[in-house]
């Protein structure tokens, strides 16, 4: 093993069991009916406290964070949010800051078209000098993209213990498709199961609530049906395709 480059080490090699330790960053629980996964209270501490820290520096007046904190508490981002999937989006601040120093960027570190390049070129040569280290500046400027991205990401995160999720499945039967739509005075959804079994739901809405917003009412279609499977069961271990 060692002379392919996997190195023998004693605190590699646990006993067989259902819940195991670490590794790359995440726990896999299969002590259950169906397998799931979680990140490391060490790693979900240290990113919370990484994401509070900048927020806390904008909102003591200063404009830049040192890079080598924020492109560490980028990559514990990425540990984090292959648990909490729906945050990964809100790394696109980070990275997007990091690279903001380029020539090809605007103010919030998104690629210029061929215009904008010529045009951050010409301001450019007003900007005072950037003091790099290993290729990156010194320090990042704290954009507002980052700024929104870490007060979402902190509001997604507000647990103090991580969330355990269940892992993708990938058994056919653990598939089911939604399909709903609503009108003004009512709703419609369904379930198919693999068997092609179909479970519906269909009513009308209350008469104050008829009179609101569609986007609001198809998001009730959606999420009542949902809760109300989740919650007897039928979708456990499951992929839902809405």
């Amino acid at each position: 093993m060692n002379t392919r480059g996997n190195q023998a080490d004693d605190k590699k090699y646990r006993p067989p069991c259902l819940k195991l330790g670490a590794w790359n960053g995440l726990i896999i629980h299969t002590d259950m009916p169906f397998p799931m996964k979680s990140t490391t209270g060490n790693k979900w501490t240290k990113f919370k406290t990484g994401i509070r820290g900048i927020l806390e520096t904008s909102l003591e007046g200063y404009g830049w964070v040192e890079t080598s904190v924020i492109r560490s508490v980028a990559g514990l981002g990425v540990n984090v949010t292959e648990v909490y999937s729906c945050a990964r989006v809100y790394l696109k601040g980070f990275f997007n800051a990091i690279e903001a120093w380029r020539g090809d960027r605007d103010l919030d570190g998104w690629r210029l078209g061929t215009v904008m390049d010529e045009l951050a070129e010409l301001e450019a040569i007003d900007t005072p000098g950037v003091e790099f280290s290993k290729g990156y500046p010194i320090a990042t400027q704290i954009t507002d993209q980052l700024l929104a991205h870490v007060k979402a990401l902190l509001k997604l995160l507000e647990l103090d213990v991580p969330l355990t999720v269940s892992l993708r499945p990938t058994d056919a039967h653990m598939l089911r498709y939604m399909v709903m739509d609503t009108a003004a005075e009512g709703f419609s959804n369904v379930v198919q199961f693999p068997e092609l079994r179909l479970n519906t739901r269909d009513g009308l809405w209350d008469e104050g609530f008829a009179e609101g917003w569609s986007n609001l009412q198809e998001a009730m279609c959606f999420g009542n049906k949902a809760l109300l499977d989740v919650r007897s069961g039928v979708h456990d271990g499951c992929s839902l395709w809405a």
